[in-house]
This record gives C-alpha cells, sequence and structure tokens, in this order.
C-alpha cells in the first residue's frame, strides 16, 4: 500500500471503530489519532480502561483493540449482539 492511501485508510478504521464502538469514551479523536475508552473503571488504577486506538504514522496505519480476556461485562455484550469473538 502507498503512503498516499494511509489517509483513507485512517479514515476507513477510524470510522469502522466509531461505528462498533458506540458507547465507549472518545479521549482523542485528532488528524490520525483516535483513542477510546471504556466506561468500565479499572479498580486498581481509578481510571477508565483503554478499549482501543487508530493512528496514522509516516509508514503505517495502526489498529489496536484491547482484549477482552477477563471482562465478563463486555464479552456478554459482544455475545448479546451477535458477535462470535
Amino acid at each position: 500500500m502507498a503512503s498516499a492511501d494511509f489517509p483513507a485508510t485512517f479514515a476507513a478504521l477510524r470510522d469502522l471503530m466509531l461505528t462498533a464502538a458506540p458507547d465507549q469514551l472518545v479521549v482523542t479523536d485528532q488528524p490520525g489519532d483516535l483513542v477510546l475508552h471504556t466506561r468500565t473503571v479499572d479498580p486498581r488504577t481509578g481510571k477508565p480502561v483503554w478499549f482501543g486506538a487508530v493512528t496514522l504514522r509516516k509508514g503505517y496505519v495502526a489498529y489496536h483493540l484491547c482484549g477482552f480476556r477477563g471482562h465478563r461485562a463486555h464479552h456478554s455484550d459482544l455475545i448479546a449482539r451477535g458477535n462470535p469473538r
């Protein structure tokens, strides 16, 4: 993929994350950087749990998601919405 395609790829992945996770907190939404947190507060830190991010860099576009192992509330919600994973 040519770097000229990166902004369009970032835009598509940004829209995908926002559409798939409408109930998450948008922490950062700037050109080239989207960060979401859950509404669940980590009892150890007292801060919302990191959910995922989409970033645009010079040589790549990254899409990161938090693993849900051990987060029963989120796992149950995904199952209820028909998502097998």
